[in-house]
């Protein structure tokens, strides 16, 4: 079993993360079922469970294999109290690792100085703390032991000293203060730690400490942890919304010990002094029965155990009832590697199966054939090899399995053949091989291939395929424009059918052998499963090529091609997608090149050689000077102290620090949006402006403008509002871009739409027919009502707007649907669902000025400061509320209490959601991290520009907020995401019927653009679509 979500994800999405420390399996599910979403192993409470005294007596190979435990057995992320990791940094550093390896999500490092575990008795004996700078080290080297996992550290100081009767040991020994702790927390920021805990703030008063560590430490990317949970007289010390409220992120608390001790000396107690056992049977483990556990101990569930067990039985019996077999000889039977990988196979518990390396093909072959068997529709198996170039991968078949094919046979391989070159993105252009082209040659194996290629052409007739053919004339286009001149496939072929399994072998190990190719193979076709055989001379590195997915298992690696063109790079691009076995990687380059030397050359800046600079150039502004270091990387360091005859003698003082490789850094601007921005729209609020300067009072064609009536500062406020929304919608594509832009509608001198006279709509017109589009969706066609997203934040919140935006029911109250509900009479004929308060004469609204307010809340909260940011995100909800008339926004503004609700389906009940969408407040909160600010920020915007749909669903991808109800049933195949949603619309279905030149142009440079290139679907993100948190 492993954690469903990392700690970091749960962070990400600004979940508050509450941990109860944990000793053992049980515990760990106990909290599981209750409801928590991580789990701490506490060091002390393990070792009270294998000692009974928390005095360091165990090692790190028991407490690493206890962690392993607790890992296996929850899907809870799973939190490692670490001590001091060792106190020396490669202890330190080979301790997490390990940890890290079995499962951890985050580990603590602390800075007792007690060397290997620093619990409860260390305190109170009195051996301190380590000097700080020593700590930061063992921080940095826990940071450095992680990379590459998901595991998270913290840096945790106990140098405070004081905090809570309650922890004993920990409370009466000294410190050094609140002020030393919060230095160090800052020097664990600093060596790589994303979490920092200060021991020893939980008391009653504590409050003032919280807020100074939290004003003093927090920082967008930075989360605070706040060490345990206690009470004093009964009350809380502080609560988990106090705990956020003051800008911490996680909590831990010690209840696992106590309760289970004391359960324990109930039940013995009570059994002891009736000298039976009938108290503790009469008593459920959970006698609220919510758990379903009764008086079993059934706290983990066995069904799934039984159910593998009785697949495993029934295999069994059905190999003994084909092969009439004993027990003893079935059970044997799969005590082989090879029958035993097939009967995974066809249970469904492994994707493939690769042997061969120590087993006879015949032994690979033959429980395949028998347990994992053909394709419906096929009659035989074969085997291909992917031979892998440095420009470009082939096809070679059949040479592992069928010695002399007939014609029949020989037709079957190469249309399997084709389907394998199509699996692993190639348009299969095939040759059926002999030493005849075309017909220059006769005999007995000319006719055979011949027959064969007649049968592959009435059997797939769309397949590109030329035979019978010679190697050479269907490998070069040179050669066969003399052998096969005018035929369209020779000299193309990449799928290469031979005549019979002397000629394929030999082919494919002369050329493997010859060329450097890499032979990855042989992929056996026809199965129901993957099955790979393995030559019983594979290297290490074949096995590796062979069941190599996606990067799973590292291998060496091998350059096939570089310095190539951008359509070259696309189509390489596209194949390597589709290799889901080569383990294939694409890897743009390193060079510094500008496609258009002329654009954004201020933000860019340049490069050049000086004096000073040495042979090489040096960056001298703009982003160039700013990511030289990165783009460089740096040395690494060891320092060793060695004897008078060079032996290297141990010491703790021994430097060290990793080489770091440059990063590759890729900034690209799609020249279509930089020229709407800074040519068109820049080019018409400048003209605007200087009209408007010169002649404030004229009014443009007010007789055909119905946005502003020919008001031309309305225009200019809406440009510069527009300018601001596409500057963020750019912000995590091109940051720079987008602050620029941001700065240059703000700093236009009319300035963003602000009030009610500055809303953009399109009036409807004095004369001609008019329909208003929702009122259509909403009265006339009648198929949709509010959605359940905004139905749960509205309510939740109480907006006050709820009538504005919607008409309430009978009821007085207001209730939408999900997305992807199956639409019965029973929804459209309810009277329990909302529709949307509209007319047939409203005005079509383009931008609210609300909207505004809150683009400047989101421009202050990344580039300016927080005070700001909350100034301009109240004014947006004022805003909001007097556009649309409504009343309650000082009070709204200022509430803390309520959230977002959860869903009911008010129909039939069977689609609810009754967890919150979320746990933001409406007021502010102070000192929150910059994600929290954000979500506020854009939560409101949502509410704030209904009915906006497509602006809404751009923030929701650009920025992952609101956060909404998933679609209820996802029909997509795999291409769209359920939780990150639909990112695009296809390109219509006509497009591809009358302009397909064009669609193929598009998808290319949609890919060339998006960070998750998957083509011309709805899960393939635009360009601006890169958030690295979504």
């Amino acid at each position: 079993m492993s954690a469903e979500h990392s700690i970091r994800e749960l962070l990400e999405k600004g979940e508050f993360v509450w941990a109860p420390c944990v000793y053992d399996c049980l515990s760990a599910r106990c909290a599981e079922l209750v409801g928590h979403n991580a789990v701490l192993v506490s060091s002390c409470e393990l070792e009270y469970a294998m000692n009974g005294i928390p005095a360091g007596m165990y090692n790190w190979e028991e407490y690493i294999y206890a962690a392993e435990r607790i890992c296996n057995s929850t899907k809870l992320p799973v939190i490692i109290d670490g001590e001091n990791g060792g106190g020396t940094p490669m202890q330190v550093y080979r301790n997490v690792k390990r940890l890290a390896e079995v499962g951890a999500m985050a580990i603590s490092i602390e800075d007792t100085n007690s060397g290997a575990f620093a619990t409860g008795y260390t305190y109170a004996s009195g051996y301190g703390y380590m000097d700080a700078e020593r700590w930061a080290a063992n921080v940095q080297a826990a940071v450095e032991a992680t990379k590459g996992t998901d595991c998270m550290i913290i840096a945790r100081t106990d140098c405070k000293g004081g905090g809570a009767p309650q922890t004993g040991a920990i409370a009466k020994f000294g410190g050094m203060g609140l002020e030393e702790a919060i230095r160090r927390a800052e020097m664990g920021y600093q060596a790589g730690a994303e979490i920092t805990m200060i021991q020893n703030i939980c008391h009653a008063d504590c409050e003032d400490e919280c807020r100074e560590i939290s004003r003093r430490l927090s920082k967008p990317g930075r989360y605070l942890f706040y060490p345990d949970v206690h009470a004093t007289d009964g009350k809380p010390d502080a609560t988990l919304e106090q705990m956020q409220e003051w800008g911490f992120h996680l909590v831990s608390n010690h209840v696992a010990m106590k309760g289970a001790a004391r359960g324990m000396l109930e039940f013995f107690r009570e059994n002891f002094k009736n000298k039976n056992t009938v108290y503790s049977e009469n008593h459920e483990i959970d006698p609220s029965g919510e758990f379903d556990i009764g008086h079993e101990f059934h706290l983990f569930k066995f069904e799934d155990y039984i159910a593998l067990d009785k697949k495993y039985r029934a295999y069994e019996e059905e190999l003994r009832a084909k092969n009439g077999m004993t027990e003893d000889q079935s059970r044997n039977q799969l005590t082989d590697a090879s029958d035993f990988g097939s009967m995974l196979g066809v249970l469904g518990l492994a994707d493939g199966l690769v042997s061969g390396s120590v087993n006879s093909t015949a032994n690979t072959v033959r429980p395949a054939l028998q347990v994992i068997k053909t394709k419906p529709g096929t009659s035989l198996v074969s085997g291909a090899f992917l031979m892998c170039f440095k420009d470009h991968v082939a096809v070679f078949s059949d040479c592992a399995i069928n010695l002399n094919p007939n014609a029949e046979q020989l037709a079957e391989i190469a249309i399997q053949s084709a389907e394998t070159a199509k699996a692993f993105g190639l348009e299969p252009k095939v040759g059926m091989l002999s030493y005849s082209t075309l017909g220059s040659g006769k005999g007995p194996d000319v006719d055979l291939v011949e027959a064969a290629t007649a049968i592959v052409k009435d059997k797939a007739p769309e397949l590109a395929v030329v035979g019978s053919i010679q190697f050479d004339a269907a490998w070069s286009p040179t050669v066969a424009a003399t052998k096969a001149k005018g035929d369209p496939v020779a000299g193309h072929v990449n799928v290469f059918v031979f005549p019979d399994l002397c000629a394929g072998n030999i082919g494919y190990k002369a050329v493997q052998r010859s060329s450097g190719a890499v032979a990855v193979g042989p992929v056996l076709q026809g199965l129901n499963r993957p099955v790979n055989d393995l030559s019983r001379g594979a290297t290490v590195q074949d096995i590796i090529n062979t069941v190599e997915k996606d990067g799973a298992i590292p291998k060496k690696r091998i350059v096939i091609a570089k310095n190539l063109s951008e359509e070259k790079a696309e189509l390489l691009r596209q194949a390597i997608q589709n290799a889901r076995v080569q383990g294939f990687r694409f890897e743009t380059s390193s060079k510094r090149v500008y496609s258009v030397p002329e654009c954004m050359v201020h933000i860019l800046g340049y490069i050049a050689q000086t004096k000073d600079s040495g042979p090489r150039p040096i960056a001298l502004s703009g982003l160039e000077k700013q990511l030289d270091d990165q783009l460089l990387g740096h040395n690494g360091l060891r320092e060793y102290r060695k004897d008078s005859r060079g032996r290297i003698i141990p010491s703790a003082d021994s430097r060290f620090k990793d080489a770091v490789d440059g990063l590759n850094v890729r900034l690209t601007v799609n020249m279509e949006y930089q020229t709407i921005v800074e040519e068109e729209l820049d080019a018409a609020i400048t003209t605007l402006t200087a009209f408007y300067e010169a002649q404030p009072g004229t009014k443009l064609l007010e007789a055909y403008d119905n946005v502003f009536s020919g008001n031309v500062s309305g225009w200019i406020k809406f440009a510069n509002t527009l300018r601001l929304r596409l500057a963020m919608r750019v912000v995590y594509a091109d940051a720079a871009l987008a602050q620029e832009q941001a700065a240059a509608a703000i700093g236009n001198p009319v300035g963003l739409m602000t009030g009610a006279a500055d809303l953009a709509e399109l009036h409807k017109p004095a004369t001609g027919s008019w329909e208003y589009p929702l009122y259509m969706i909403q009265y006339n066609f009648d198929d949709s009502r509010i959605g359940a997203t905004i139905e749960a934040y509205m309510n939740g919140y109480q907006d006050p707007r709820r009538g504005k935006y919607f008409v309430a029911t009978a009821k007085g109250e207001y209730h939408g649907v999900r997305t992807g509900i199956t639409p019965t009479s029973s929804y459209a004929d309810s009277e329990d669902l909302s529709r949307v308060n509209c007319t047939n004469n409203d005005n079509i609204m383009w931008m609210t000025p609300a909207e505004a307010w809150f683009l400047r809340a989101e421009y202050e909260l990344r580039w300016g400061s927080e005070s700001d940011a909350a100034t301009y995100y109240a004014e947006g909800i004022r805003t909001s509320f007097s556009t649309l008339g409504a009343s309650g926004a000082e009070d709204y503004i200022a509430d803390k209490e309520l959230t977002p609700g959860s869903y009911t389906d008010m129909v039939t009940g069977g689609n609810s959601n009754q967890s919150p969408l979320a746990s933001i407040p409406i007021c502010w909160k102070a000192g929150g991290n910059f994600e929290t600010h954000l979500e506020q920020i854009i939560t409101q915007k949502y509410l704030a520009m209904f009915p906006e749909g497509q602006e809404a669903w751009s923030e929701f991808r650009r920025t992952g907020y609101p956060r909404i109800l998933p679609v209820l049933v996802n029909n997509s195949g795999g291409k769209i995401s359920t939780t990150r949603q639909i990112r695009r619309l296809n390109y219509p279905s006509t497009e591809y019927s009358t302009n397909a030149e064009a669609v193929a142009t598009a998808t290319h440079t949609l890919n060339s653009e998006s960070s998750n290139p998957t083509g011309d679907n709805g899960g393939t993100s635009v360009w601006w679509d890169k958030n690295p948190r979504l």
